[in-house]
């Protein structure tokens, strides 16, 4: 009977759940998540402000703090996004997707108010900037929202 209960004492009675470690693909989309950010930091401090302080032309001027407020509360909402992915945090997945939708919408809505504030003529920053906020973005954004809708190692990481 001692030993019968030294076995109960020793058993544990429930095992914790360990989450399943972020690795593949789900890590690198967290990395870019997390890192994208700081090329935002760099290209902030060391071409926009340059140019906002160059820039004599009021369109312009706004046309530069529109992208700077809305594209750094973007960075912001990136670098969440990825921690919460990272730590296997309750919700992460829809949280991501929200992030993605966000992402595409806010490059949609820059690429209109440029066009609508800038009238551009030539079809070399027409091109560019289409590139830039409508071709590049939904790339990005489909890539992702199908990585997170139909991979086996999401669902086994955020059941």
């Amino acid at each position: 009977m001692n030993e019968m209960n030294d076995q109960q004492v020793e058993a544990p009675l429930f095992e914790p759940a360990i989450p399943k470690q972020v690795g593949g693909w789900l890590l690198v989309f967290c990395l870019i998540l997390m890192v994208s950010p700081a090329l935002w930091l760099y290209h902030f401090f060391f071409r926009m402000v340059p140019t906002i302080m160059l820039v004599h032309n009021s369109r312009v001027t706004v046309l530069l703090g529109v992208f700077c407020v809305l594209f750094g509360a973007l960075a912001a909402y990136s670098v969440k996004t990825g921690f919460f992915l990272w730590t296997v945090k309750r919700g992460a997945v829809s949280f991501a997707r929200r992030y993605l939708l966000t992402y595409l919408f806010s490059n949609f809505g820059y690429f209109c108010f440029w066009m609508l504030l800038m009238k551009p003529r030539q079809a070399s920053s027409f091109a560019h900037m289409g590139w830039d906020h409508i071709v590049g973005p939904i790339g990005f954004f489909w890539l992702w929202y199908v990585y997170l809708e139909h991979s086996k190692r999401v669902r086994e990481t955020y059941q």
